[in-house]
C-alpha cells in the first residue's frame, strides 16, 4: 500500500470513529472548525502537538513559524472544562487554536477493555466530549492501542544524530522483548469492548458536535 493510500484509509477509519460516526457529525465539525478559521487561512491544517502551558516564547516561536492549529495532549487528569478554556484563550492571544485534544490519563484499561468502574470511567469521558464541543474545539483523539503500560511503544535504544536525541528500534532488540501486559487479549474481546465504547460515547459526540 502506497503510504498516500494509507494515509487516506487511517483517515477515513479516524473520521467514522471520532466524528460521531456518520456525514453529518463530520459536517457539523467541519462547520465548526471553518468558523475558527482566520480569515485567508488555508485549509491545509499546520500544526503540532503541544501540552498545556507553553511558555510565551515558545508560543511565539509557532506564530513565526506560522503555525495556527495544535493537537493538545493532556497526561493529567485535570481535563476539566476551566484548565481547557484557560489554555485555548492563552493560546489563541498567540494566533493557535486547538484543533483536537487526547487525554491519555482517561485512557485506561477499565475503560478500554471493562472494569469494575468502566460505566463511571464512561461518565467521566461523555463530559470531557461535552466540554471540547462547549469549547469548541471540533476533534477528541483518542488510542485504542497500547492497552496497558508497556503494551504500545518500544524504545530499544536511543542515539545522538546531530544534537538531536533520537528513538531507534532493532528488530534483533525488540524480538527479545515481553511484548504481552498482563493476559492477552482476545480480537473478539477488544473488539465487544470498543464497540461497547463507541455506542455510548458516539451520541455524545454528536450531540456536542465533536
Amino acid at each position: 500500500m502506497k503510504r498516500r493510500d494509507f494515509i487516506k484509509t487511517n483517515l477515513a477509519v479516524l473520521g467514522g470513529a471520532l466524528l460521531a460516526g456518520g456525514w453529518p457529525a463530520a459536517t457539523r465539525a467541519a462547520e465548526l472548525a471553518e468558523s475558527r478559521r482566520a480569515p485567508g487561512q488555508p485549509e491545509i491544517k499546520l500544526g503540532m502537538r503541544v501540552s498545556p502551558g507553553l511558555s510565551e516564547q515558545n508560543l511565539e516561536f509557532m506564530r513565526q513559524l506560522e503555525l495556527h492549529w495544535c493537537r493538545l495532549d493532556v497526561y493529567s487528569k485535570d481535563f476539566g472544562y476551566e484548565a481547557l478554556a484557560h489554555t485555548r484563550d492563552n493560546y489563541e492571544k498567540h494566533g493557535l487554536r486547538i484543533f483536537s485534544v487526547i487525554n491519555y490519563a482517561r485512557l485506561t484499561p477499565a475503560l478500554l477493555l471493562g472494569g469494575s468502574d468502566r460505566e463511571a470511567q464512561l461518565q467521566v469521558f461523555a463530559r470531557s466530549i461535552g466540554d471540547l464541543g462547549r469549547l469548541g474545539i471540533p476533534v477528541c483523539d483518542m488510542s485504542w492501542i497500547g492497552l496497558l503500560p508497556g503494551s504500545q511503544v518500544f524504545n530499544t535504544s536511543t542515539a545522538d544524530l546531530n544534537g538531536i536525541q533520537t528513538r531507534i528500534f532493532d528488530t534483533a532488540e525488540y524480538a527479545q522483548i515481553d511484548k504481552v501486559a498482563g493476559r492477552r487479549w482476545p480480537a473478539e474481546e477488544v473488539r465487544d469492548a470498543l464497540k461497547y465504547f463507541l455506542d455510548r460515547m458516539l451520541p455524545v459526540a454528536e450531540a456536542s458536535g465533536v
